[in-house]
């Protein structure tokens, strides 16, 4: 799996030209930070049940790229169960690699606006706003890998919505 994470953080200058204190508590110390993360797919194990777990790979693009429309995400028409012998079990291994199918990748960016205000020499007040997943990007992330199941390829999960979570702290 590859991941990218970015994170930074700017913090307003207090004007210093600014001859009032009221001015320079409301307009300055102002501080905005985000995180970026992306990151591809993790790999998913599509099964057969037996003591063999893997099916055959017969060909194709196993990944249906309309996915985001249907919810359907595998192709089942590119795996093919391995026929069964004695105890209902496959005959051999299937030819679909462990690992082979990626699910889908995610990205996301949390955000935060937070202002400080100094009281005394040695105590600070500051209040913040944080959002998870502010741009409420909720892509779909599980599905289903058992090929004999009926919803087979199919999402079953997407990723969390935006949260926002507002705190103060008292420094001293």
């Amino acid at each position: 799996m590859h991941r990218f994470d970015a994170d930074w953080i700017y913090e307003l200058p207090a004007p210093a030209r600014w001859q009032s204190e009221v001015a320079r508590q409301a307009l300055g110390g102002w501080q905005v930070a985000g995180v970026f993360n992306a990151r591809t797919g993790t790999p998913a194990i599509i099964t057969q049940s037996g003591l063999t777990s893997r099916p055959d790979y017969v060909g194709g693009d196993p990944i249906l790229h309309d996915s985001k429309k249907t919810g359907n995400y595998l192709n089942r028409s590119v795996f093919a169960l391995v026929p069964l012998g004695v105890g209902r079990n496959p005959i051999r291994g299937g030819t679909l690699g462990n690992g082979a199918i990626r699910g889908p990748g995610f990205w996301g960016m949390n955000l935060s606006l937070s202002k400080g205000f100094q009281l005394t020499e040695q105590m600070r007040f500051q209040i913040a706003a944080g959002m998870f997943n502010a741009l409420n990007y909720t892509p779909y992330t599980g599905f289903t890998t058992g090929i004999q199941g009926a919803t087979f390829g199919q999402f079953t999960s997407h990723a969390g919505a935006r949260e926002i979570e507002l705190n103060a702290r008292l420094t001293w």
